[in-house]
């Protein structure tokens, strides 16, 4: 429990990095090289991105096989359904910011909607978390 609630504290800290990137004027706080805004650009886009990644290649496959073990294939592709459709509302949503907006409020956006879904996701996989222990024994 505590890799996931750590991977969505490195996401939602690089989110908010990447937010902070976007605004205007910061490469003059760093000294005026954009190199330095490059590279951070860079290195907070890694973070989200293995933050992200465990959780979306391990957690369906765990939940999916603990708690609908006779059909966990089929509950992975609705699993996988109903993940698509709430992304691309999202995406619809931050498209709509980023047009509006600009990057900074696009990912603050983000940000808000990765913390929604780590407080969610951490709830909802702690008493599978439980469920497989107890196979485990």
């Amino acid at each position: 429990m505590t890799l996931i609630k750590r991977s969505y504290v490195i996401a939602i800290t690089s989110t908010l990095g990447l937010a902070a990137c976007g605004i205007k004027g910061v490469t003059k706080l760093v000294g005026g090289n954009a190199n330095i805004i490059v590279a951070a650009i860079a290195i907070f886009s890694g973070l989200i991105a293995t933050s992200v990644s465990f959780q979306f290649y391990q957690i369906p496959n765990l939940v999916t096989s603990t708690v609908f073990p006779e059909s966990s294939s089929v509950a992975l592709s609705l699993t996988d359904a109903v993940a698509y459709l709430v992304t691309a509302g999202i995406m619809g949503v931050n498209k709509v910011i980023l047009g509006n907006l600009g990057w900074s409020a696009s990912w603050l956006f983000m940000a808000v909607f990765f913390s929604f879904g780590g407080v969610s996701m951490t709830r909802a996989v702690r008493p599978v978390l439980i469920e497989m222990t107890k196979k485990i024994r």
